[in-house]
């Protein structure tokens, strides 16, 4: 089938460490269907990141409300229950926005880091991270709350951790230069971290 992606999301939706792909989806014309095969309402997307490039279309398996047609535009993305696992709102023309609720099987660990500046801005926008887990699995993020066309999403940082039960390593690079370390970091709960 054919998409027209509006807003997106780069989000490790399962918590294996590798971070997957989520689309907002609807054709450009509200009558698309007066003048091509298309339809104007369509399902969002979600792609499952199965490593050496590739990615697998697993929307059809993310549950029945995932499959209703709309006007999809704009998307946030954040854990909205407190469970580790990024969920996504999007909002839809003429109709209420949808939540949905990530219900992944995979039990992986994962970590959400919160920061907050001193120097830096209050909320760290701009700070690199980079998680390092004991086995030598690199990743890196960087705190923004802008992902996509008309949506705005939460600061917290998610790292998904896979089958690991601590991070060897995490660093940080704050907008004001500053560069801060910590070593061996218990996962799968919400970290506060103040810049030095």
């Amino acid at each position: 089938m054919t998409a027209t992606g509006w807003s997106n999301g780069i989000y490790d939706f399962n918590n294996d460490g590798q971070k997957d792909l989520f689309a907002a989806c609807s054709e450009i014309n509200d009558n698309t269907e007066m003048f091509s095969t298309r339809r104007s309402k369509q399902p969002n997307r979600v792609l499952a990141n199965l490593g050496n490039l590739r990615f697998l279309d697993v929307s059809a398996s993310a549950g029945k409300d995932f499959q209703q047609l709309g006007a999809h535009r704009g998307a946030a993305f954040g854990d909205f229950d407190r469970d580790g696992r990024v969920d996504a709102v999007v909002s839809r023309i003429g109709e209420r926005a949808e939540l949905f609720r990530n219900t992944a099987p995979a039990r992986n660990h994962w970590l959400a880091l919160q920061l907050r500046g001193r120097r830096s801005n209050h909320d760290g926008i701009g700070a690199l991270i980079h998680v390092v887990t004991a086995s030598g699995g690199e990743q890196w993020n960087r705190v923004t709350t802008a992902t996509g066309y008309g949506g705005s999403s939460d600061r917290t940082v998610f790292f998904g951790i896979g089958k690991e039960a601590t991070a060897k390593s995490i660093e940080i690079l704050w907008p004001s230069g500053v560069r801060q370390k910590l070593d061996n970091v218990n996962v799968d709960r919400y970290l506060k971290i103040d810049e030095p």
